[in-house]
C-alpha cells in the first residue's frame, strides 16, 4: 500500500479499515490491490497478506488459463471480501477509529464491536491521513522509561529471542527508501519528526 509521509503524496484508498492500489506498468494492468489487513484487538495480519495473497494467485492463473494476459481481476476484492478475511475486518472495522473521540467512548465502542462481532449498522469514517497525525517532535516530551530488571521487565533482544523469530543475520533490508525521497530521512524524518519510522516495531526491527 501507498500512503502520505510527511507531505510526500503516496496514494491510498481506504474501505472498511483495508487499503487497496493497482497499477499500470508498460500498458499492462498489474494487480497490486493488496488488502491493508490488520485486526488490532488481535493484533493479527499475517494470516490475512497470505490469504489475499492465495487469492490474488488464484486470480491471475484463472486469468492466464483464458489468455486474458494482463487483464483486471475485476473479481478479486468480491473474493476477498467474502472470504473468512473479509468477514474478520469486518467485524472488528470500528475499533481503531472509535477511539478518535477518547479511551473512553473508544473502550465502550470497541466492547460492543466485539461482543456483537461487528453487527452495528454503522461504519465510522477515520477522518484523516495518517500523516495528518504526525507532528514535529519539538512540540512533544520525550518519555523515559525505566531500565528493564531481568525479573518482571526485560530488553528487547531478550524478549523478541522468546518468541522464537528466527532471521539470517545478513538478511537484506525488506524496506527501501525511493530515490526520489532520498533526502527525507536527513533532511526532515529525523531532524523534525524524530524518526518516527524507528518507532514502527516495539521490536526495534527497524532502528
Amino acid at each position: 500500500y501507498q500512503r502520505r509521509v510527511h507531505g510526500k503524496q503516496w496514494y491510498q484508498r481506504r474501505v472498511h479499515g483495508k487499503q487497496w492500489y493497482q497499477r499500470r506498468v508498460h500498458g499492462k494492468q498489474w494487480y497490486q490491490r493488496r488488502v491493508h489487513g490488520v485486526n488490532v484487538p488481535k493484533i493479527k495480519g499475517t494470516h490475512y497478506a497470505m490469504k489475499t495473497g492465495v487469492l490474488a494467485a488464484e486470480q491471475i492463473f484463472e486469468s492466464v488459463k483464458r489468455d486474458e494476459y494482463g487483464a483486471e481481476l475485476t473479481t478479486y476484492e468480491e473474493n476477498v471480501r467474502s472470504s473468512w478475511v473479509g468477514e474478520e475486518l469486518r467485524q472488528v472495522r470500528n475499533v481503531k477509529p472509535a477511539f478518535q473521540k477518547g479511551h473512553l467512548y473508544g473502550a465502550v465502542h470497541a466492547g460492543l464491536s466485539l461482543f456483537t462481532r461487528g453487527a452495528e449498522p454503522w461504519t465510522l469514517p477515520h477522518g484523516h491521513t495518517d500523516s495528518e497525525c504526525t507532528k514535529p517532535a519539538a512540540n512533544f516530551t520525550p518519555k523515559e522509561y525505566p531500565k528493564e530488571d531481568g525479573k518482571l521487565t526485560f530488553d528487547i533482544l531478550t524478549s523478541v529471542s522468546r518468541t522464537s523469530t528466527w532471521h539470517e543475520e545478513d538478511e537484506p533490508c525488506h524496506l527501501k527508501v525511493k530515490p526520489e525521497l532520498a533526502d527525507v530521512p536527513n533532511g526532515s524524518s529525523y531532524p523534525v519528526y524524530g524518526a518516527p519510522e524507528s518507532r514502527f516495531c516495539p521490536a526495534k526491527v527497524y532502528e
